[in-house]
């Protein structure tokens, strides 16, 4: 009978950390929409999302997410409208 280990401590960081990556972007175009429509204020999400609106604004996302991420911004925000 083989022994399996189960999952230590450096995979589920790297889960995490993996995790994180995919969530942090895609909850941009959510949390604009939510602070849109909770009159929260911009100042929060340019806040915790100061680093992809830097990206966004400076130009320095190639081409190939740059399109695609706006259009997923203006999608959210248009939502409801």
């Amino acid at each position: 009978m083989t022994s399996r280990k189960k999952p230590g401590v450096a995979f589920w960081a790297t889960v995490m950390v993996v995790v994180m990556l995919v969530l942090y972007p895609l909850s941009f175009g959510p949390a604009c929409w939510i602070s849109n429509r909770a009159g929260i204020g911009s100042s929060v999400v340019a806040t915790i999302y100061r680093p992809i609106t830097w990206a966004m604004n400076s130009g320095c996302l190639p081409r190939l997410i740059d399109g695609p991420y706006r259009e997923y911004y203006l999608w959210w925000n248009d939502m409801g409208e």
